[in-house]
């Protein structure tokens, strides 16, 4: 059992995030790789294990991650979200370099650092270029094809979860998180293999949604200036489904067409300009802006201007491409 201790200053410093962070459901879903259990979303372990088989820079740091015995580094689920990825990853390479030693002196603290994570701590600036790289990486592999679905679905419980902060309160926020946490004041209790209290002294606590398929991630690092309590979202059917339906169907076309341009083929499905679709994709806006003229020369996609601004859409045989995979 994890405990969280608040202090009447932390429940009044409870706050939700202004968004899903794609860097922290990133992170979360390599853990989910580690330890896999069944789940609807069975289906996406399956496509991203068989898919990250060919991810030679990816791996190592895959492997990393799910080889650690403690804690997370902290500037792998920002609590900082960006309007992208590459927004968070921005933040990530301009982070100070002793931020970046405290970090990952407390992940030491709980075991060996594999390889990947041991030179960052020793403040090898192309250690954390290579890293930041094969985020990027296996972020088009495992989360792009499907980050439409997760979008939806975790900013519909941000919502229903503002509503209840409103009208019930940060007590109330508290007990419905999910139902494996429980609030019993002034402690919020989370069931976890490992025992532990935590305490924020102060500090209050942001509540981030996660993916259900993904492992709920506690806050342990008394460093950490904004401790997040990364919650599973109880009812994630949409991402589910999603998985479920398209099984073995991202790497097909990541193999076709490369998995960052089938990412924005996807959520060109829905339509949007350069940085709506950057924005769903998790890429930047010029990395789009090089997929759509490619998938526009294609014949993939139709593109119009609407003033100023070009708005991007599926055509027939895009639909069928990706209807077909």
């Amino acid at each position: 059992m994890i405990r969280i201790h608040f202090s009447a200053d932390d429940i009044a410093r409870t706050r939700l995030a202004a968004a899903p962070s794609q860097l922290a459901v990133t992170t979360l879903s390599m853990l989910s790789l580690a330890h896999p259990k069944p789940t609807p979303a069975g289906s996406w372990h399956r496509t991203v294990r068989s898919n990250l088989r060919h991810a030679r820079s990816t791996r190592p740091l895959v492997t990393a991650i799910c080889a650690l015995d403690g804690p997370v580094p902290a500037f792998l689920l920002s609590s900082r979200q960006g309007r992208t990825l590459e927004d968070e990853l921005e933040q990530l390479l301009s982070m100070p370099r002793r931020t970046l030693q405290d970090n990952m002196e407390h992940v030491a603290d709980w075991g060996t650092l594999p390889g990947p994570l041991r030179h960052v701590a020793e403040g090898r600036r192309e250690a954390l270029q290579t890293l930041v790289g094969a985020m990027r990486g296996y972020y088009r592999i495992a989360i792009a094809p499907y980050w439409p679905a997760l979008h939806a679905s975790l900013s519909a419980d941000l919502a229903k979860q503002a509503r209840t902060l409103r009208e019930g309160g940060v007590e109330q926020l508290l007990s419905g998180l999910h139902p494996r946490i429980r609030w019993r004041s002034p402690v919020l209790e989370v069931d976890s293999p490992v025992d532990i209290d935590h305490r924020l002294n102060g500090r209050g606590l942001l509540l981030a949604p996660g993916p259900s398929a993904f492992p709920s991630y506690v806050p342990c690092d008394p460093l950490d200036d904004r401790p997040t309590l990364h919650y599973q979202v109880g009812e994630d059917r949409t991402f589910q489904n999603h998985a479920a339906a398209h099984e073995g169907s991202p790497p097909a076309l990541g193999k076709l067409l490369g998995h960052g341009r089938a990412a924005v083929l996807e959520v060109c499905a829905e339509g949007g300009s350069t940085s709506r679709l950057a924005e769903r994709s998790g890429l930047s806006a010029s990395t789009v802006s090089e997929h759509l003229t490619a998938l526009r020369h294609a014949g993939l996609i139709d593109t119009v201007s609407v003033g100023k601004t070009r708005h991007h859409t599926l055509n027939d045989l895009g639909t069928q491409l990706l209807r077909g995979r």
